[in-house]
């Protein structure tokens, strides 16, 4: 009977311990329901000014704008990935022109450089 009794405890604490689980995902699926995080204000069109655009220090687009900035004029794709790598950025890769193409142009997108023809960008 006393065996009994302490495994009909021990069912109760985890009956109620799946209950405070169970009523958790339920808040949590009731907040998705009904559009989770509150909603923004409306800028009605203007641009929000945020800081300055950085990128962070010793990644691709680091050293892509360092050798960008000390060179005189515009550059080609090739050269820059040539100037990344003798810039010192650490790389083993056998496709880091496709990859500083990609963050290149990524960089355009948020007017880090410019490109000012094809295949030549500048800061």
């Amino acid at each position: 009977m006393a065996t009994l009794t302490a495994c009909r405890s021990q069912l109760a604490a985890e009956c109620a311990d799946l209950q405070r689980k169970m009523n958790a995902l339920e808040n949590a699926l009731q907040s998705l329901r009904s559009g989770g995080a509150p909603a923004r204000r409306p800028t009605a069109g203007r641009r929000v000014p945020r800081g300055p655009r950085r990128v962070r220090s010793g990644s691709l687009k680091d050293y892509i704008t360092r050798v960008l900035g000390s060179a005189n004029g515009a550059m080609r794709l090739t050269d820059i990935s040539r100037a990344v790598v003798k810039a010192g950025y650490p790389t083993r890769s056998r496709n880091l022109p496709n990859q500083v193409s990609m963050a290149m142009a990524a960089m355009a997108k948020k007017r880090l450089i410019r490109r000012v023809g094809r295949g030549l960008y500048r800061v």
